[in-house]
């Protein structure tokens, strides 16, 4: 057996991928056998199976999977043999991929159960007095998992944030994601950094799953106030008493 293409390891949201495989006998294949499962669980639906076009000594078999409904999510497992005319058995042969067609979602700032939070608490309504800040945010990621999670601080050193932050070089930093807290309702991540000045600072943010599946990219606003209030006061002065300049004027009158 031969396997001529493999499928990767995932399958991102609208991928097609594909893989081909061939088996030889002196005296002719006369069957490819394929079957498959989801999740641990027999299916003969969501996947593409294009059986030889002929049988003879050589007989080629293909699959192909797309990402591109929610029941194709999680992992598959393919075992393929071949019989041949005298029905002996090949050994078998498995392929397997995780097809994840969700990007991850970044859980809203004003959620109260899963808040935008900078130094411990939530942006809303507050100032910091410093330019190194930590912020903590949570995606929600069902599928393969949260990979990593970029940031951007905009403001007047840094005026215009990249629209995709996972291309390389475009983000102030990332922060990656442990594999065992990648999944989940509410996966977390926080990050420290010194990019913040004083005035009115905008975080951008954007999450990528193993699969390859890019998240929106979100916007948090922090506002930095590093200057310390100052004591100021007017003094007035008079040429001349008010009462009297009152005065002279009535008696010249």
């Amino acid at each position: 057996v031969k396997t001529k293409e493999s499928l990767p390891e995932y399958i991102a949201k609208d991928e097609t991928k594909s893989a081909s495989f061939s088996f030889e006998d002196s005296y002719g294949i006369k069957e490819i056998v394929c079957t498959a499962t989801l999740n641990g669980k027999s299916v003969t639906e969501g996947f593409t199976y294009e059986p030889p076009a002929s049988y003879s000594q050589t007989a080629e078999g293909k699959i192909s999977i797309k990402a591109d409904s929610a029941d194709k999510n999680g992992q598959w497992v393919f075992h393929v043999k071949a019989i041949d005319r005298a029905e002996r058995e090949s050994p078998e042969i498995t392929l397997s991929t995780f097809v994840d067609s969700e990007i991850p979602l970044s859980l809203a700032s004003d959620d109260e159960n899963y808040p935008f939070l900078v130094q411990g608490k939530s942006i809303k309504d507050s100032w910091y007095s410093q330019n190194s800040l930590t912020f903590r945010g949570y995606f929600k990621e069902n599928g393969s998992g949260i990979k990593t999670v970029f940031y951007f601080i905009e403001n007047t050193s840094y005026e215009t944030a990249p629209t995709d932050l996972t291309e390389e070089n475009a983000a102030h930093g990332y922060f990656d994601v442990a594999d065992d807290k990648s999944v989940g309702d509410a996966v977390t991540y926080g990050i420290t950094t010194d990019k913040f000045e004083a005035g009115i600072n905008t975080i951008h943010i954007q999450a990528i799953d193993k699969a390859g599946n890019k998240s929106a990219v979100s916007k948090f606003i922090v506002n930095v106030d590093m200057e310390n209030p100052e004591f100021s006061s007017s003094f007035y002065t008079f040429d001349s008493d008010p009462k009297q300049d009152s005065y002279n004027a009535q008696a010249s009158g």
